[in-house]
């Protein structure tokens, strides 16, 4: 790369995904698959005490999708900003990235399978961004598709 084309680049890039605003349908349906579980659980158990709990662990589990979360790629590392947690690792504690249709996953390791791998992995979602985000990350990342 020139000295011309890395000047052009952003030194740090900065975007907010909500997957519930760009999927509204999906997210009344994930809501009322919440209800209903919930509901059955009070009908089944007899109390609405597990109501609560399941609609709890529900909304706990799909809290991604439903609140934003902000990402920012700086020189430094990834920065990743969601519902009750904050991660910031340097681009050294990543050994490969894998892009998906919808995301760019971030390994630790150098193996993209396993379940190990799968559980230390930091998921980048796009928005709208894919192009910039990719070309950001094989900076500093190599991606599971490059050959070198």
């Amino acid at each position: 790369m020139t000295e011309q084309a890395s000047a052009s680049e952003p030194l740090e890039l900065t975007w907010t995904s909500w997957p519930a605003r760009r999927q509204p349908l999906l997210s009344i349906v994930v809501i009322l698959f919440c209800l209903a579980v919930s509901w059955w659980a009070m009908t089944y158990m007899g109390s609405p005490w597990w109501a609560f709990l399941t609609l709890s662990a529900l909304a706990l589990a799909t809290s991604e999708h439903f609140f934003p979360t902000r990402y920012c790629l700086a020189p430094q590392g990834v920065e990743r900003r969601g519902p009750g947690q904050t991660v910031e690792l340097p681009w050294s504690a990543f050994r490969v990235a894998e892009a998906l249709p919808d995301r760019l996953a971030l390994y630790r390791h150098g193996s993209t399978t396993g379940w190990l791998a799968q559980r230390r992995r930091i998921t980048l979602r796009f928005a709208n961004n894919a192009d910039e985000v990719l070309q950001y990350v094989r900076r500093h990342v190599p991606l599971s598709t490059d050959k070198d």
